[in-house]
């Protein structure tokens, strides 16, 4: 990615953060700020990795919600 996309997506990433703390979703969190470091470091695989790991926690939470 270029610099500037890497830029946007540790932006995105804060602001994910951010959300999920007035939610209280501190498991979400805490991914969101290991994906938030990863951009800022351009590191592409950890990112991948700490994405993969938010989209499967957001599932896990999802489905718990729809059992309530």
């Amino acid at each position: 990615m270029k610099a500037q996309q890497w830029h946007d997506a540790m932006r995105m990433a804060h602001s994910l953060k951010g959300t999920l703390a007035i939610v209280g979703a501190e498991d979400l969190r805490e991914i969101a700020t290991l994906l938030e470091y990863s951009c800022r470091d351009e590191k592409a695989e950890e990112a991948e990795k700490n994405l993969a790991i938010l989209e499967q926690t957001k599932e896990q939470l999802i489905e718990a919600l729809n059992k309530i």
